[in-house]
This record gives C-alpha cells, structure tokens and sequence, in this order.
C-alpha cells in the first residue's frame, strides 16, 4: 500500500498508486516503487541527502523503517535460526525501588543493519525508565552507524506510535543504518540495554517482545523467532510445621501447628494431606490463603500402645492445584507400661466411594497389654459439608477383655449423590475413661453411578399409523436408579426423518427412588408429511438432585427407528 512521509510530524499518509511510495523531504520529492524500497539505489539517494541534508536523511530513514514496521515490506527467507529474544531470560523479583537491566539480543540472526522493536512489561510491577542502544553489536563489532528513529519510554521521548503500542510499560528502539549490513554468515549479541525499576516484589510480569521489524537493506524483512523474558517469582506457597520435632510416650496424643504461607501474591485453597507413618490429624484440613497471608492449621498426633517405639519421620503435604509441597516432622515414641487400647483401620488404603453409593471398612480396637473395659466409638469427616459423605460405627460401643482382646466395628461411609467430588478424611474417636486416641481413614468421592435404562428398555411403535395412533408417537422409557439417593430424571429424545429436520421429544421429569426401576410414558406428535419416510432418533437420559441441578447426561442412551404411515 502506498505510503507517504511527513518529516515536520512523522506521519504517513497513502498515496493513489498501489505499488509507489511518495517522500517529500527538506524540499525534495523522492518516488520509490515497491520493490525498491531499501534497494542499492535508494540507499545512494539517503547517503547523498544525509551528506548534504541530515534532516533528509531522517526522513528518508523514517520512510524505511515506517515501511517494514507496517508492513509493506515483505518477510524474507531464514539463513540461519534468527533468534530475538530477551536475556536473561528471567530474573527473581528485586526490592521496590532498585533498578533491573533487561537486554534485547540477537543470535545465529542473518546480516541486518536497522530494526523497529517493542518491549512490554507491567508497569504495576516493573516499569521501564531508559533504554540505550550504546553498546549494539553493529557498531561495536562493524562499525556500522545508527541513526536513533525511536527513543520511547512509556509513551514519552522521540518516534512514539500509540497505534504500534506505545504507551505504559512499553520501551520503542528503532534505527536507521548509515551503513550496509555486516558482510557475515550470521550475527549475535545486543541490540539494546533497558533499565527498569522494581514497581513491587509481589508477582511477576512477563518481559514480551510486541513489536519487531528487522531490515538488511533488501525488499523483505528478516524472518526471527522471538523468545520473551519473565520478571519475577510465579506465584506459589511453603508449609512448614512447628515444631520440627516432638517426643510422644505411648498412649499420648501430641500438637503442633502446619503454617502455609502465600508467595509471590499467591491466593486459593491448600489441602493438607498425611503420609499416616504415624496417625496424624490436620484440622482444617483445608484453609484459604490470601495474597502473601498466611493460615495455620492444628496438627495432632496420636500415638497409642499399637504403636511400634523408635523414631519417625512422618510428612504433611499441603497442595493446591497442581502445586504440591511437603514439610517433615520427626517423631520420637517412648514406650508406656500403662495398660491402654489402641484404635487402626484395618486396611489404610482409604475408600474410594461414587457419589449416591456407599462403602465400609473396619475399625479395629485392642488390647496389647491387659487392658479391660468398655470403648465408645465416635466418628466424623473433615471437611464437614452439609452435602458432604456421612458416617456410621456399629457398634458404637466395644468391651475388650482377657477372652476378647481385639474387636471390630464397621465403618460406614455414605456419599449423597450431589457430594462435591474430593477427598474427605474420616475422624474416628475412642474414649475409655480419661484414655482418648484417634485414628483416621480417607474417603475418595468420585462421580455417582448415573441411572439407567432397565435391561436397554425403550418402547415405542415401530411402525407408525398417524390415523391409528392419533398422530403422535408413544413412548415407554423403563429407568433405573443405581444410586442410594432419589434423582429426578428426564428422558431426551432427539431424531430425525431422511432429508427433514430434526426434532426433540422431552419426558415430564420423574423422581425414581434409590434402586427402583420406574416407567416413564410420553409421546410426541408426528406431523403428516413425515408419511412414509423412516425416521431414527437417540434417547438419552438427563438427571440431577433438582429441577434446578437437573444437567447430568447419562452414558447409558438407546437408539432406533420406525416408519411413518397414512
């Protein structure tokens, strides 16, 4: 597209003829074609102006780099890699107010003498102050002269250009060679130095290249690949636990405090989880952490006459997202000689449980040395949600005694059907007289069973009279709930006729009881010009807890056809 230059307020204007560019510059009219916008002879023509006129010069040079930037100049073919990138690339966050240096290099780049560049970084975090071109690897390894077109900081200085991005945190360097590119096989090292100033330590800003144009002085631009830079630490947390070290006789329960601490302006929700090496507590087991805040959870450890003397090393890990981090603590059991019970899961894989389904595991409680006497059982789950799994022990009330000294009781744990899917921890508490000890079990919700249809059961008329049936068809949908919870169910019918539109057929929504099978009638009309076509459809089954919940689709569908007639 032609373009036109004016030196007075470096602004381009276009011109009628599609392949010209017209100059006026220091009372000179300069007319170049397309394909000889950075030839040899318009290279003569801005060296024997700058001679004479260095105002020509700038102007001339202006038109050049306002050409490629806009992109009237084509890009060429790669000799090399032609990397662009920002180095170092990344840099951990400074105090605010001290000053940081980014460097815009080339490496492995095809000759080039001038370039039209933009660099971007938050300015909320790290703001540009200056840039200098002084050193650039042109004239301080060939000696080729650059002409400063652009000198933007934040929107202010010389050759600033809102519509390329200039403005708040944006650094603009462009040149205009006084020499021809460097007769070398490829060229590396800098181009520019920016000096930033650290704006605040909390999170982190990007260092991105927005703008690039790199020129040799032919009829295309040099193709690069860009590589930006990172300031900063990505946002993140620590856990640690306090203390580092506990000494716990057996049949004693013993505290300590889990600290997870926000970095880097680091904001969500932390779950704790334990290795269980010995029996470990983290209550609440999940806390909120707030921009470089910090949240504290109780640790308690429960160490009873079951359990093994000698040293431990046991581990919390706190987890967010795919962000995981463990803190360890060393644990010293004492022996005890006093008679005491000892309370464990009898297997301590956990459960893993569908929501609307439920599962079990056994509580064992003994007697390793003597003891005798009733143990009351109690259980609950962390977090406790008013939709969260509930829990049952039976019997709640176990009596050890010389000829009974290990008894179990069930653990029952069951998942509503709308339980937010996760891990919960189950508690489970035993009391005899002023003896206490705990234990725990993990409970993995996962998606409920979904109902189905009964045995694949669909029935409708397979071939259609409209006169006989009234004009619509009959449905009988036979569902059932696998799930523990009464669901509302509605069955989604969608078909069509060959070369007709489709339509959708709905049932009422129908609440089916836990693992009842239930029918469900509804018809659809059937307009006459589907007489005599054939017409197939799919039925799906669309469920929830409420009308308002009611967005689950079953995998369970059933599809078939029937012909329409008079």
């Amino acid at each position: 597209m032609p373009l036109r230059f004016h030196p007075v307020n470096n602004a381009y204007s276009h011109s009628t003829h599609p392949f010209q560019i017209t100059v006026y510059c220091s009372g000179i009219t300069l007319n170049l074609n397309r394909g000889h916008v950075a030839s040899a002879e318009a290279e003569s023509i801005v060296k024997g102006y700058r001679v004479r006129d260095r105002l020509a010069s700038i102007c001339l040079a202006g038109l050049l780099i306002g050409a490629f930037s806009v992109g009237i100049i084509p890009r060429g073919e790669a000799s090399n890699l032609n990397l662009l990138f920002i180095s170092p690339a990344g840099q951990p966050a400074a105090s605010v107010g001290s000053t940081v240096t980014y460097e815009v290099e080339v490496a492995l780049m095809d000759p080039f003498n001038a370039w039209d560049i933009l660099v971007k970084t938050d300015p909320t975090i790290l703001r540009p102050v200056d840039f200098s071109i002084t050193p650039n690897t042109l004239t301080a390894n060939y000696t080729v002269p650059e002409l400063e077109l652009a000198h933007c900081v934040n929107g202010a200085g010389i050759g600033c250009d809102p519509s390329k991005g200039d403005g708040p945190g944006v650094v603009h360097s462009a040149v205009f060679p006084q020499g021809s590119p460097p007769a070398v096989a490829s060229l590396d090292g800098i181009l520019f130095t920016i000096t930033y100033v650290s704006v605040s330590n909390l999170g982190s800003s990007a260092v991105t290249i927005i703008g690039q144009g790199i020129a040799n002085g032919s009829a295309t631009l040099v193709p690069v690949t860009v590589t930006d830079g990172f300031y900063g630490s990505s946002p993140d947390f620590s856990v640690t636990i306090s203390p580092t070290s506990l000494t716990i006789p057996q049949g004693t329960i013993a505290t300590g405090a889990v600290t997870v601490t926000s970095r880097n302006g680091f904001a969500g929700n932390v779950t704790f989880t334990s290795d269980q090496l010995v029996t470990s507590l983290v209550s609440p087991p999940v806390v909120r952490l707030t921009p470089n805040g910090t949240a504290v959870s109780r640790l308690s450890i429960s160490i009873t006459r079951c359990t093994t003397p000698g040293g431990y090393i046991t581990g919390i890990v706190a987890k967010s997202g795919s962000k995981a981090h463990q803190s360890n603590l060393v644990v010293s059991v004492t022996e005890s000689t006093q008679p005491d019970f000892c309370i464990d899961v009898g297997f301590r894989n956990g459960l893993t449980i569908a929501a609307g389904s439920s599962n079990s595991s056994n509580i064992i409680v003994a007697s390793p040395n003597g003891f005798t006497g009733p143990v009351s059982l109690s259980a609950y789950v962390l977090p406790s949600l008013i939709n969260g799994p509930a829990v049952s022990l039976r019997p709640s009330i176990v009596t050890l005694s010389s000829s009974n000294p290990a008894l179990v009781s069930n653990l029952t744990v069951t998942v509503p059907l709308n339980a937010p899917i996760g891990t919960y921890t189950v508690v489970i508490n035993g009391t005899s007289g002023s003896l206490t000890h705990f234990t725990v079990d993990l409970v993995t919700v996962l998606l409920g069973p979904p109902p189905v249809f009964a045995q694949a059961k669909l029935l409708w008329t397979r071939y259609l009279s409209l006169a006989r049936s009234t004009g619509v068809q009959s449905w009988t949908a036979e569902v059932l709930n696998k799930a523990i919870s009464p669901i509302l169910v509605q069955v989604v019918i969608r078909g069509a006729a060959m070369g007709s539109t489709s339509f959708t057929a709905t049932s009422q929504v129908t609440m089916i009881m836990p693992g009842d099978v239930t029918s469900i009638p509804f018809s659809t009309p059937i307009p006459s010009s589907l007489v005599g076509t054939k017409v197939c459809f799919t039925a799906r089954l669309i469920f929830g807890i409420s009308q308002t919940s009611l967005s689950q689709t079953s995998p369970s569908s059933k599809s078939g056809c029937f012909m329409v007639a008079p």
